[in-house]
């Protein structure tokens, strides 16, 4: 899935460790995700997360992604058929 651009800076030099992901996947539950350093431009992140629908239609899913060690907060929503 492709989210929107971030409204927080992607030039940053934190490890992927400073951000906290969260996941709402559109049928009321959530998970955490990872993130983790693109090896071939360290100054993008890849947000890689997991989910089995219990039924076929269409979701919103929300992304949430934290950077602890700046306080700022990014939100990106995609939407999906499955």
């Amino acid at each position: 899935i492709r989210m929107p651009p971030s409204p927080v800076p992607t030039q940053v030099s934190e490890p992927a460790s400073a951000f906290k992901v969260t996941v709402a996947w559109g049928d009321g539950t959530t998970s955490t995700g990872l993130v983790v350093r693109n090896p071939l431009n360290t100054s993008e992140y890849f947000v890689i997360a997991l989910h089995n629908y219990r039924s076929s239609g269409s979701y919103d899913i929300t992304t949430t992604i934290v950077n602890t060690s700046l306080n700022e907060t990014a939100t990106g929503t995609a939407y999906i058929h499955v």
